[in-house]
């Protein structure tokens, strides 16, 4: 394989019109068929969307958050999975336009002083309190080993598999960017 380098890798992107990025990315020869799209989500911002036209796919990626879930109690944790079981299944049937699902958790080291600052703001015994002590210093000790985990969910919708919801949504890229905002939404 040959090594590629953009031309102009530090040049931004210009994010603007209905679905059609302005300015698109210098890609290397083979990701050629790649475009990238703007999708308008809820609340005014918008989705990037990787146009494949070869492969016919519509990929968004978005950044989910939710609470500690070790931290759940076993039906909190059932509960949790079976609404993750739920999203999952109702993509998964015969006629849905999704092509691929894909989950990435990423591990980042979390600001060692918001479990005491979290501690301190909600707190209901006194500081001098023996109980607010002994869990002071629990806090204090998990502090170096706290982590966070950033968890991404790209999903892609297939305009074969799709064609008739992404008619239903206008057609063309316009249709296919409103199939798949809905679908992560």
């Amino acid at each position: 394989p040959r090594a590629w380098r953009a031309s102009s890798p530090q040049r931004g992107h210009l994010v603007a019109g209905a679905s059609v990025v302005d300015e698109q990315p210098i890609l290397p020869p083979m990701l050629a068929a790649i475009r990238i799209l703007s999708a308008p989500v809820q609340g005014g911002g918008r989705l990037g969307v990787v146009h494949d036209a070869v492969a016919g796919t519509y990929t968004g990626i978005i950044r989910v958050r939710g609470s500690s879930y070790t931290l759940l109690s076993d039906p909190e944790k059932a509960a949790h999975l079976a609404v993750w079981g739920g999203a999952l299944a109702s993509m998964a049937h015969h006629g849905s336009p999704v092509d691929a699902v894909q989950v990435v958790v990423r591990t980042v080291v979390e600001d060692p002083d918001g479990i005491a600052r979290h501690l301190d703001a909600q707190r209901r015994l006194p500081p001098d309190s023996a109980i607010f002590r002994s869990y002071l210093r629990l806090v204090d000790g998990a502090a170096p080993v706290t982590q966070a985990q950033e968890v991404l969910v790209g999903l892609a919708v297939s305009r074969r598999r799709g064609v008739r919801a992404i008619a239903a949504a206008g057609g063309g890229d316009a249709g296919a960017t409103v199939v798949l905002t809905r679908l992560l939404a």
